[in-house]
């Protein structure tokens, strides 16, 4: 995925800073884990790609709170790339690092980054979503007596499915439940 027009634009101001940036420098505008890579490593500075980010994600200078969890933020995208960078052995496939850099630079809640995965486990995600529901057989080694499917050892990827939407549904239910003897309304 390549950095559109104005993410260069921006980095080409960014690289031109000598000191922090002032209100209005950037414009507010969606930025991605590749976009704040492109530009902290464009920036003088921590200090200054973190303003750069902080206006580019709010459109405001920000406060020193929404700094620190902009450098907060930034450090463990850097982090997280470290990963790929130092095992040159395990090779991670270019689908699940363009997944990893096109996501949001801050993620919804209880939402994660997309998780790295290797050639071999990258060919296996492949080989199981380009086969014909029912062609392919996976192991279950634990799983919840919920249906008789889930008793046999051999199952299908179309099977596995309606299983894991069973125990989601079932899981929701029992929290929705629980959640509800929470809250409760006095009678008047």
């Amino acid at each position: 995925m390549p950095a559109t027009p104005d993410m260069l634009t921006l980095r080409e101001k960014t690289k031109r800073l000598t000191a922090l940036p002032a209100p209005g420098f950037a414009p507010q505008m969606t930025i991605t884990v590749a976009d704040s890579i492109l530009l902290e490593s464009a920036a003088p500075t921590i200090g200054v790609a973190v303003a750069v980010l902080q206006q580019c994600l709010a459109g405001t200078a920000g406060t020193q709170e929404e700094l620190d969890c902009v450098r907060r933020r930034l450090a463990l995208i850097k982090k997280g790339l470290q990963i790929v960078a130092g095992f040159s052995k395990n090779r991670f496939s270019p689908e699940s690092l363009a997944a990893r850099l096109a996501s949001p630079f801050f993620l919804t809640t209880a939402t994660t980054l997309p998780k790295l995965l290797t050639l071999a486990q990258q060919a296996k995600v492949n080989a199981v979503c380009s086969a014909p529901a029912g062609a392919k057989c996976l192991s279950i080694r634990s799983a919840k007596s919920c249906t008789s499917l889930s008793r046999q050892k051999n199952i299908s990827a179309e099977q596995a499915a309606f299983i894991a939407d069973l125990q989601i549904n079932s899981l929701s239910r029992a929290r929705l439940e629980a959640s509800s003897d929470l809250f409760f309304f006095p009678a008047f």
